[in-house]
């Protein structure tokens, strides 16, 4: 089930797909954004820690993304996710210590824009064939792929994952 939520510190959005003109605020605590489509005017938080997995998130506002202010470890965890940012955007990360996912000091840290998955390969392999599909049908089914791209499954561009999607892809690949 969808749920926006804040547990003591933290914020966490989780399942959600989200379209609003307004930016996401957590102002003294972590946040974390899980299998969700989030599309708002920008994040703001305050937290030691920025969580994004298997979502995307896209902020309209070429104000700051995402700053994390306090703190002395910081930790960025971003795992099969798109982020992006209008022309002329940042993402700023203003700490004393940024560890990769593996626990490891970066010697550098690059955020830099990369291209959409292409509409309907939700593997991110580059190609769009039958596997798509079946991605498709595991995540309705409940049962995701390690790697699934939300944003390239919703074919029909109606904020759902659903049957359609799957009837559309097919027919795309059928050259209908």
């Amino acid at each position: 089930a969808a749920a926006i939520y804040n547990s003591s510190s933290e914020m966490y959005i989780t399942n959600a797909n989200i379209s609003a003109n307004v930016a996401i605020d957590s102002p003294i605590g972590d946040l974390f954004i899980e299998n969700s489509t989030v599309s708002v005017d920008g994040l703001i938080g305050g937290g030691e820690q920025l969580h994004i997995t298997n979502s995307t998130v896209t902020a309209s506002s070429p104000s700051i993304f995402y700053s994390v202010i306090y703190g002395w470890q910081s930790e960025l965890d971003l795992k099969d996710c798109y982020i992006r940012t209008p022309q002329g955007g940042k993402y700023v990360i203003s700490s004393k210590r940024l560890e990769d996912a593996e626990g490891k000091l970066p010697q550098t840290v690059e955020i830099v824009p990369t291209q959409a998955p292409l509409s309907g390969d939700v593997d991110g392999n580059g190609k769009v064939n039958a596997a798509d599909i079946v991605a498709i049908v595991n995540f309705i089914m409940g049962n995701p792929p390690v790697v699934f791209y939300q944003t390239a499954a919703d074919i029909n561009e109606d904020g759902k994952i659903n049957i359609a999607d799957i009837v559309m892809l097919s027919n795309i690949i059928m050259g209908k």
